[in-house]
């Protein structure tokens, strides 16, 4: 038995559909009913009923499903396991950032890699495609705004960043009450679901705790887009902290009751070295964090 079996076993019973399950898994559907019935003639067990409309899984298939899904993970975990190995030995470090990590602990990182004579790899990264990266052995550190919650893996929170409402001149009469209205019919600045979704998270919980439906928005792909937007445009947003800096002109923030955090995430059994002189440093920074929340 080889785990392409495996694989094409779940996507049948995921699917319980020949022909979707062959499409899902780019092979032609004959050849998926072949590996399947060789598959119960090694096993020696039925695991699929099929008649020419309908496929279910008999009771047996139940049972090997669950079996086969624990499979598939243990053969990915050691294949990530090797792969950290790999580099390990190389004393390479692969990690990835979102962009107020870049600007708040990828300088520290570098020196600290650089001084002890690792090297690292930066990856600028959303923060779904780091996550996936990590548990895919593709890096071996992650900056994110993301909890993983994962036995597996550590969080180490890094900040909190308060999240301020901005907008242009016209609306400094904007003081602790806010003006849905103006709001509304004025141009929207936002984030993609895809790319920032904690921060769009957060956008969404406070347009609807404050009944505000704009008329007129702009979705963002990345920070850069969105601040040009902000300098150029008569608009409102809601932006984290540290894209102040980068707005110019004349314009007003207000400080919102609602933050969003920045963790450090990492494989606990990681095989990288490198980590042993991260680490400590991210705790102080943690602890720093705590202090401020305290």
């Amino acid at each position: 038995m080889e785990l392409r079996h495996l694989r094409y076993f779940i996507a049948v019973a995921e699917e319980l559909n020949f022909t979707r399950a062959a499409e899902k898994l780019c092979i032609v559907q004959p050849s998926l009913s072949k590996q399947i019935r060789d598959l119960e003639d090694e096993i020696g067990v039925i695991l699929f009923e099929r008649d020419k409309r309908n496929v279910h899984l008999t009771n047996a298939g139940q049972g090997f499903l669950e079996h086969a899904y624990q499979a598939i993970e243990s053969a990915e975990r050691a294949i990530a396991t090797a792969k950290q190995i790999i580099l390990s030995s190389n004393k390479q470090t692969k990690i990835g950032f979102n962009p107020l990590a870049e600007i708040l602990v990828a300088p520290h990182i570098v020196s600290l890699m650089r001084n002890n004579g690792y090297h690292a790899e930066l990856k600028s990264m959303n923060c779904g495609d780091q996550i996936h990266a990590l548990k895919n052995s593709k890096l071996d550190l992650t900056f994110t705004r993301y909890k993983l919650e994962d036995p597996e893996y550590e969080n180490i929170l890094i900040k909190n960043e308060p999240l301020y409402l901005f907008y242009r001149e016209n609306y400094k009469d904007l003081d602790d009450s806010i003006n849905s209205q103006k709001l509304e019919n004025t141009q929207f600045i936002t984030f993609s679901a895809h790319d920032a979704p904690i921060l769009a998270e957060k956008t969404v919980k406070f347009l609807k705790q404050n009944n505000i439906q704009p008329q007129h928005k702009i979705i963002c792909s990345n920070i850069m887009q969105h601040i040009n937007f902000l300098n150029t445009l008569n608009c409102w947003s809601i932006i984290p902290e540290y894209s102040i800096s980068f707005l110019k002109g004349k314009y007003n923030v207000k400080k919102l009751a609602i933050s969003a955090p920045l963790y450090a995430n990492y494989r606990k059994r990681s095989n990288n070295s490198s980590l042993n002189i991260i680490l400590p440093f991210l705790q102080k920074l943690k602890n720093i964090e705590l202090k401020n929340l305290a």
